[in-house]
């Protein structure tokens, strides 16, 4: 079975995100955000994009971060109460890195698994500008993780999450499972 990057993200962090096995990216076209996702999982995605992060706390909940990336473009960001995120502005490399790191970090926490998610993760970036918001929910009875989604176009109370696909890890190598006709991506 392939092993993750040896920037695998290891946390203790409980709260309801943790609790429930989910972690959720939002991408309004300007910034990228998330929710369930500590400072372990920022720190293992910064060093899959071979990038500096810097972390400086602001009280007792909220940290300011910034990212510098090779070629010393630097990304700003914050973190709140070790669980809620936002970049502004970040390049392709850093969400792909950042949703690498975040199906990693389900991936070992809740089922125990270790696999290579590098190849699928442009993939599900691409999916993460189409639908705006994704919810990734890890689901150790079958050892893979769902996809859920919810329309932007409902208004707010309206909006449920959806199924979207699945990512499935047949002989330990990570394949994104969306239905519908050719729809498998590896």
């Amino acid at each position: 079975m392939p092993v993750t990057s040896s920037h695998a993200p290891h946390s203790s962090h409980v709260c309801w995100w943790s609790r429930n096995r989910l972690c959720e990216l939002r991408w309004d076209g300007r910034a990228l955000s998330g929710s369930g996702i500590d400072g372990h999982v920022l720190e293992a995605a910064c060093a899959d994009a071979e990038a500096c992060l810097v972390m400086e706390p602001k009280g007792e909940e909220d940290t300011t971060l910034s990212v510098v990336l090779p070629g010393l473009e630097t990304v700003s960001g914050h973190l709140h109460d070790d669980c809620f995120f936002q970049f502004t502005s970040p390049p392709a490399v850093l969400t792909r890195a950042m949703i690498r790191s975040i199906l990693e970090h389900l991936l070992v926490r809740h089922t125990g698994l270790a696999a290579d998610l590098a190849e699928i993760a442009p993939g599900i970036a691409e999916i993460l500008q189409q639908q705006g918001q994704l919810r990734f929910r890890a689901e150790p009875a079958t050892l893979e993780i769902a996809l859920e989604s919810q329309r932007r176009t409902l208004p707010f109370g309206a909006r449920r999450f959806r199924p979207l696909g699945f990512i499935r890890f047949p002989n330990g190598a990570a394949r994104l499972e969306l239905p519908g006709p050719s729809a498998q991506r590896k």
